[in-house]
């Protein structure tokens, strides 16, 4: 992040001077598709680098705990930070669509399995405890991913997305394609 705040100052000021080095940069970013290049492509190795540092054996035992951590967590701080979100907006007096703070909260509920394990890795904390925060960090993403995937397609679905069939269909296509994807 930093880097990209330096590297953003630099070209402000590059273009104050010369608008024309800058413009080949614009008109890469403006084509660019940041969404896909994290999800296809960096989300996959930073989950790899936090599982290096997860024992399976001590995963496998606290499954329950790490299940019910990653998906009720998610769903909850999902809703919370949604309901607050649409709160603050609408103290300031926007009016925005209530589902924008809940893609919002899905956006930002999944902790960092990088961040948790540095975090981790400074305090001594039984390992029991220490499996299940890296084990929940680990899934939340997916979850995350789900839930986000969900909100968008009724964000963007119409009033017919709001029905529960719809919202059952997306997330089965989301889950089962991605343990589709897993087996295969």
């Amino acid at each position: 992040m930093f880097i990209s705040v330096i590297l953003g100052v630099v070209l402000r000021v590059i273009e104050t001077f010369e608008p024309a080095y800058v413009e080949p940069i614009t008109e890469f970013l403006r084509k660019f598709d940041f969404s896909t290049f994290v999800l296809d492509f960096i989300l996959c190795f930073l989950l790899f680098a936090g599982s290096l540092h997860v024992n399976l054996s001590d995963l496998k035992g606290a499954r329950a705990t790490v299940f019910s951590y990653a998906t009720l967590g998610v769903l909850i701080s999902t809703i919370l930070i949604g309901l607050t979100f649409n709160f603050i907006v609408h103290l300031f007096g926007i009016d925005l669509n209530p589902i924008l703070g809940f893609l919002f909260g899905a956006l930002i509920s999944p902790t960092d399995p990088i961040a948790v394990l540095g975090i981790l890795s400074k305090y001594k904390i039984p390992q029991k405890l220490k499996t299940e925060i890296i084990g929940e960090s680990l899934f939340n993403d997916g979850v995350g991913v789900v839930v986000f995937a969900v909100i968008y397609s009724i964000l963007i679905g119409g009033d017919e997305s709001y029905s529960v069939s719809h919202i059952a269909k997306i997330f089965a296509t989301e889950v089962f394609g991605g343990i589709g994807l897993l087996i295969g």
